[in-house]
């Protein structure tokens, strides 16, 4: 029996990892993936995925990313039981490095709830999920 268990590709685009500060190369997401593929044709039925962790977009996220966010939802359906933009990006604690660059980059948005929330860099990447969530579907 395979059985994959919680995987941390996190990203199949660069600058995540880069901000993230995975310390690893998108590069080798994809030869992961490669190598999944293999061991579910030897033995698709023996084998069990169990889920993958995976960032969400996140505040910096441009619109050329937000492409190829969607062309690897298309390309590893089998990562994903159901494609949809969510927030990748939950803010536990305010010492965390990324809550300091969000701060830092003017993108927090302070809320009295446990968690803060914040908002895109940029202004046409929210455009465009609301137009998505709105119906109008991606178009490349």
């Amino acid at each position: 029996m395979i059985n994959l268990q919680q995987l941390g590709f996190e990203s199949f685009i660069q600058g995540d990892l880069d901000i993230y500060n995975k310390g690893y190369r998108v590069t080798e997401n994809f030869k992961a993936v490669e190598l999944i593929w293999k061991l579910k044709d030897i033995a698709p039925r023996n084998f069990q995925d169990g889920g993958h962790g995976f960032i969400g977009i996140n505040p910096w996220i441009t619109l050329r990313d937000l492409e190829k966010y969607c062309e690897s939802a298309k390309h590893m359906q089998f990562l994903f039981d159901l494609f949809h933009f969510g927030n990748g990006l939950v803010l536990y604690d305010s010492c965390l490095p990324i809550y300091q660059k969000l701060k830092k980059d003017g993108l927090l948005v302070g809320y009295k709830t446990d968690l803060d929330r914040w908002r895109f860099k940029d202004k046409n990447v929210l455009r465009f999920i609301n137009d998505f969530h709105n119906g109008l579907g991606y178009k490349t």
